[in-house]
């Protein structure tokens, strides 16, 4: 494959927060020697193939995703990055994906409860892809159902 068709495949860099993200995946990538590992594991790359775009990579500096703040709740989404339908605490904030941790949520913390019985529905984002580092915000919709909060 040609070098900018194999770039075009692979990677995006979004210059705003300085980050690097895998087109096929939907993750960002940490700087450094992840970046090879994800292309030669996750994608099978190697040889000129993968030497290329690592050139490519590190042209760029990409910041490690680790140490950026999330974007504020909703804001615009970041391109490339998965969209998410989930759920935020119209008290706390607190985000989620899965249904079930709305339930563990309100035990945990009664409070949110008795002030509101609602979960709004939102579109989230997160750097990773992995649920150990899953770390969400809201992201501005132009379905109006998931804008629900944004105006409170």
């Amino acid at each position: 494959m040609e070098t900018d068709a194999l770039i075009a495949t692979y990677v995006e860099f979004y210059r705003p927060l300085c980050l690097l993200i895998c087109t096929r995946c939907h993750t960002t990538l940490k700087p450094g020697k992840s970046i090879e590992k994800h292309f030669r594991k996750n994608h099978k790359l190697k040889g000129k193939e993968l030497k290329d775009l690592l050139q490519h990579c590190f042209s760029f500096s990409p910041a490690d995703p680790d140490d950026i703040p999330l974007p504020d709740d909703f804001s615009s989404r970041i391109p490339y990055l998965q969209v998410y339908k989930g759920f935020i605490c119209g008290t706390c904030y607190f985000k989620t994906v899965d249904n079930s941790n709305i339930y563990r949520h309100f035990t945990s913390f009664p409070d949110c409860k008795k002030e509101t019985d609602a979960f709004y529905p939102v579109e989230l984002q997160s750097f990773f892809q992995n649920n150990r580092q899953k770390r969400y915000w809201a992201v501005y919709s132009s379905n109006p159902r998931f804008n629900l909060l944004r105006g409170k």
